[in-house]
């Protein structure tokens, strides 16, 4: 006898669930979604479709609104401060620039002299004996090796250049002595001045206790440079945004050897600074002619003097070499 399924079995509404399941569908609230939850029908007002388009508006407009306030306050430190020290302060390095060099003008001669009794090796000796040695470019740089220092008069040139944005005045510059004693009297190399009346922005008398920056003038009954009023009196020297200016400072000494830098003071902004300026991180050097300015009474145990075509050569003690 063949054997029944099971759904033949159970019978014939065992073997037609599906048809049961709908039916019970059909009887149903339409909005009625299935386990008793509630299905979104259609909504015949649009009030949803407002809603959501209100929402969309409403984050637009925040995310325009909170961009405008973002770079509103990216700027307000520019609205706030003042650019140009805003950018100076983020800026490293010295705020003034400072190129020196020593120059000789032909109204200060070439004469220098050492502390002690230096006696020249051949070597110098042949230098000297060269014609216009005196206005050979290594001069200079041949008795410094020696320690030999200028005599009564050293003029420096500084050009200053602005490494900042903001306006830098310039409003005082003074020596700071290092040392002030009586002047040196070792070996002379004796080239004195042969005239001329250069220009010059500034002088400092440096026998004087506290030497003070002078203009530069021109005394006629004597024939050479004199300091006048107060340089900084009723001036300052300007500078902005990379500009230069050049200074020309001469000092001069006729009763010491003095060692001195000079101390630069400036306003930046409201602010007051300082810097220094010296001889390659050296102080300035520079020594009064040990004796009488016309020559006649020299204090040297040892002097080299002009000979023929500007050279130089021994005449204390006397040496046969001059002739």
């Amino acid at each position: 006898m063949p054997r029944r399924s099971t759904d033949e079995r159970r019978g014939p509404l065992a073997r037609r669930p599906g048809r049961a399941t709908t039916r019970a569908a059909q009887r149903r609230p339409p909005h009625e979604g299935p386990a008793g939850t509630q299905e979104a029908g259609p909504d015949p007002t649009g009030a949803a479709g407002r809603v959501s388009g209100r929402m969309w508006l409403a984050g637009l407009a925040a995310v325009v609104l909170g961009a405008a306030l973002g770079a509103w306050l990216s700027g307000l430190p520019w609205l706030l401060f003042d650019k140009s020290s805003v950018k100076d302060d983020l800026r490293s390095g010295p705020d003034l620039g400072t190129a020196v060099s020593k120059v000789q003008l032909d109204d200060e001669g070439m004469s220098r002299a050492t502390r002690e009794d230096h006696r020249p090796d051949a070597s110098l000796r042949r230098f000297l004996a060269r014609p216009m040695a005196a206005a050979a470019p290594e001069f200079d740089g041949r008795l410094a090796a020696v320690g030999a220092v200028n005599v009564d008069k050293l003029t420096v040139r500084v050009v200053f250049t602005s490494r900042r944005s903001q306006l830098i005045n310039v409003i005082d510059i003074t020596p700071e002595i290092v040392k002030r004693e009586r002047p040196w009297s070792g070996t002379l190399f004796d080239a004195p001045p042969q005239g001329g009346s250069p220009t010059m922005n500034m002088m400092f008398d440096l026998d004087r206790p506290r030497p003070l920056a002078r203009d530069a003038g021109f005394d006629e009954d004597r024939n050479t440079l004199a300091p006048g009023k107060p340089f900084f009196a009723q001036r300052t020297i300007s500078l902005l945004g990379g500009k230069q200016q050049v200074v020309l400072i001469r000092t001069e000494t006729k009763h010491h050897y003095v060692a001195f830098r000079l101390k630069v003071t400036y306003m930046l902004g409201d602010r007051t600074k300082t810097t220094v300026i010296d001889d390659r991180g050296r102080p300035f050097r520079l020594t009064a002619l040990n004796g009488s300015q016309d020559r006649k009474n020299l204090k040297y145990p040892r002097i080299y003097e002009f000979h023929q075509g500007f050279s130089l050569c021994q005449t204390r003690p006397a040496s046969k070499d001059c002739g």
